[in-house]
């Protein structure tokens, strides 16, 4: 029987995140799959949601807020010490921007690490979207989005082989390595099939640098997203040929098997 490929997201925190966020992305990549000569249907295309959980746990849990600064805290200094030790002492300087800007983009996913219930909602949500298509899928988790399919896909392995193609999209792992450690094994492949990473190369997420910390990765793609602005590098993948068709490739790559 003839099996249509979806092609689903799973988008990151930080950003005004819609219900129908994905839609942009899709019609974008659609552009890209089409200029390679793969056809993709509208409805092939689709999107997990969790933004509003994030909004209904910040709205309401103050008991959180100390645990969550020390977080954010955490995350800084451990970046800290990664980038001082990786860095000539007469550039060290300019590292400080970098760490309050990452500190506090990335230290929003506390709650997804220390939270049980938030936990559980969110990956979910991304059971649910699986559970709900017979096809096979491209899973394509972007930023904080590439962490929760990391960790869903661990805890529900019978689910993990609708997905022929797990692509993380600007990845944080750096700033949060040790949160993940605490709901995964950044040493066991999240899927049976294929795992692909897709780094800026100046990207304030740090991705470049995922394969230090994860075993199974299949591939790494680098690519330009910004050339000048770190966080900009880090909000435009869907916004910028050079990522979009670099997506576009890995899909095509793996979208008949």
């Amino acid at each position: 029987m003839f099996t249509i490929t979806r092609i689903i997201f799973v988008h990151g925190i930080g950003l005004d995140t819609g219900e129908d966020y994905w839609k942009p992305w899709s019609a974008a990549l659609a552009e890209s799959l089409k200029c390679i000569e793969l056809n993709v249907a509208e409805s092939s295309f689709d999107g997990v949601y969790y933004a509003d959980i994030y909004a209904a746990v910040n709205l309401i849990d103050i008991s959180h807020k100390l645990q969550k600064e020390r977080f954010i805290l955490q995350v800084k200094n451990n970046a800290r010490e990664d980038m001082y030790r990786q860095t000539p002492f007469h550039q060290r300087g300019q590292i400080e921007d970098v760490l309050d800007n990452g500190s506090k983009l990335f230290g929003q996913m506390y709650h997804y690490f220390h939270d049980d219930q938030v936990y559980e909602c969110i990956n979910k949500r991304l059971y649910d979207k699986l559970a709900s298509v017979e096809d096979k899928v491209h899973l394509i988790g972007y930023s904080l989005g590439s962490l929760i399919s990391f960790c869903s896909l661990q805890q529900r392995r019978e689910l993990t082989g609708k997905v022929k193609n797990f692509i993380m999209v600007g990845c944080p792992l750096f700033w949060l390595r040790h949160g993940m450690k605490l709901r995964a094994d950044l040493h066991v492949k999240p899927t049976l099939n294929h795992f692909t990473n897709v780094a800026g190369i100046l990207d304030i997420a740090y991705p470049q640098i995922v394969p230090r910390y994860v075993e199974g990765l299949d591939e790494q793609v680098k690519v330009t997203v910004n050339r000048y602005n770190p966080v900009k590098g880090h909000s435009a993948y869907f916004d910028v040929k050079t990522s979009l068709n670099a997506i576009a490739e890995i899909i095509k790559k793996y979208y008949h098997e």
